[in-house]
């Protein structure tokens, strides 16, 4: 029976793709580069801020250091931290969705790539009225997704088993992250990556929208 659903922010919950290019093209102009495309960054994103970092450099630089990294890096963390919720929207139907698990019992967690205190301070600006149990983004003392150590500080603060839960992401690193966990998945094709990309990762469960989730959970839950 699954008691808990941990849901993926960037792509999943949340349509962050133009919060992160407008920050990630800042920090680019800062350097005096030019912008990318914003659509380039849907590639870019889902290993945490560092690999976008580096994606970023090398996609307009084609070679760079690790002095190039940390200066993007430091500005991008600056402009982020202003209005960390800037161009953010909940995906269509997200918001009737989280609402409707709520109602129905389900416990809902955030587990993100991104760091913690921008992940809670999105979390709450976007999302004000849902009561997460528990709202997890990248920390030092736990290593980024796919490693399911936040899976596993999520469970144990939680008091939910492994078969209790079911994770909810948009891309291959979702999916890595329920796998290693040993956990269930359900992929969300409305986010950063493709339906074809994400079983060609392995997807077994994949839903076109939020409405299609809670028929998924009950799949779950009879098996």
């Amino acid at each position: 029976m699954i008691k808990l659903c941990i849901f993926d922010l960037d792509g999943t919950l949340a349509d962050t793709l133009a919060s992160i290019a407008y920050f990630g093209n800042e920090a680019l102009r800062a350097l005096g580069a030019a912008e990318i495309p914003t659509e380039e960054y849907r590639r870019f994103i889902g290993n945490g801020a560092d690999r976008l970092m580096r994606r970023m450099a090398a996609f307009r630089f084609g070679e760079y250091n690790e002095a190039l990294i940390a200066r993007l890096r430091k500005r991008y963390d600056a402009v982020y931290a202003e209005k960390p919720a800037y161009l953010v929207a909940p995906y269509p139907g997200i918001v009737e969705l989280l609402e409707a698990l709520r109602k129905a019992g389900f416990l809902l967690a955030v587990n993100s790539n991104k760091p913690d205190d921008m992940t809670n301070a999105v979390v709450a600006q976007v999302f004000p009225g849902v009561p997460f149990a528990k709202v997890l983004g990248q920390r030092e003392d736990l290593p980024r997704k796919p490693d399911p150590a936040a899976v596993y500080e999520i469970l144990r603060s939680l008091g939910v088993s492994k078969e209790g839960c079911v994770y909810i992401g948009d891309s291959e690193v979702d999916l890595a992250t329920a796998k290693n966990a040993e956990i269930a998945a359900i992929s969300a094709t409305w986010g950063f990556r493709s339906r074809e990309a994400l079983l060609e990762a392995g997807a077994q469960l994949l839903a076109d929208s939020p409405a299609q989730i809670p028929k998924l959970l009950e799949t779950l839950s009879r098996k």
